[in-house]
């Protein structure tokens, strides 16, 4: 777990949002605006490991970060995406959902969300790797959406 990036303290400084057991934190890489993450604060490999009540707690989280964002980035619809295990994609084994906040026309196609998830690990092809928020871009967004929260650390 040391080596969990979600586990660090420094993850924190990411959240906008929280529940007893979950967190929401804004992408440092978002694919689009509004590109989230929700992760369980104890350290969970796969969706399984969840009891029921934290499965419920973490719809229902969804459900509330998901309008939260959809309604600040005026959004049109979202993806919510879950790779569970290596062979599903999951490269930070961590449980975690990525919640993208979706515009007409945001990308060439619907799906191309799934691939610029892993633009930064695949061998060069040509396409653009994701941006990077600095520090203070990071600190002006998750600052904003606190705001809207209430979340205070």
């Amino acid at each position: 777990m040391d080596a969990c990036p979600f586990c660090q303290s420094g993850i924190i400084t990411h959240v906008f949002a929280e529940t007893n057991h979950f967190w929401a934190v804004y992408n440092r890489a978002p694919i689009l605006p509004g590109h989230s993450l929700i992760l369980p604060k104890k350290h969970y490999e796969s969706f399984f490991e969840l009891d029921a009540a934290e499965r419920l707690e973490l719809i229902e989280f969804i459900d509330s970060t998901g309008r939260l964002l959809l309604h600040h980035f005026k959004g049109e619809g979202f993806n919510l995406a879950l790779q569970d295990g290596w062979l599903a994609g999951q490269t930070v084994v961590h449980l975690h959902f990525h919640l993208m906040v979706r515009y007409e026309q945001d990308l060439p196609e619907p799906g191309s969300w799934y691939r610029a998830l892993f633009l930064d690990e695949l061998e060069p092809t040509g396409e653009e790797e994701r941006t990077i928020l600095s520090v203070s871009e990071m600190h002006e967004m998750v600052t904003s959406l606190r705001g809207l929260t209430g979340f205070r650390k």
